[in-house]
């Protein structure tokens, strides 16, 4: 089994995960705390999604996506305003 097929299993698994808390945080019982944490989640889903471009093997020299310039860019864009956000509080 490929690099490229592990990560993506991962992502799927991530997105769903995701998706099921976010709508579980409607029924009643189920703590904003939980759902707040695993929101998080997506921080492990950017790294997850640039990692599944980085398969050479699967790839055979070709050129990477450009998921990858498109994931980094806005991850770059969210840091930098957590960044922001933290240094003027």
């Amino acid at each position: 089994i490929s690099e490229i097929m592990i990560t993506g299993y991962a992502l799927l698994f991530l997105t769903l995960v995701i998706l099921v808390t976010g709508y579980l945080r409607h029924s009643k019982g189920f703590s904003y705390r939980a759902f707040y944490v695993v929101h998080h989640l997506f921080i492990v889903f950017y790294v997850g999604s640039v990692a599944h471009t980085m398969d050479d093997e699967f790839r055979n020299g070709k050129q990477r996506s450009q998921a990858f310039r498109w994931i980094a860019a806005s991850a770059i864009v969210y840091f930098g305003d957590r960044l922001y956000r933290n240094l003027s509080a």
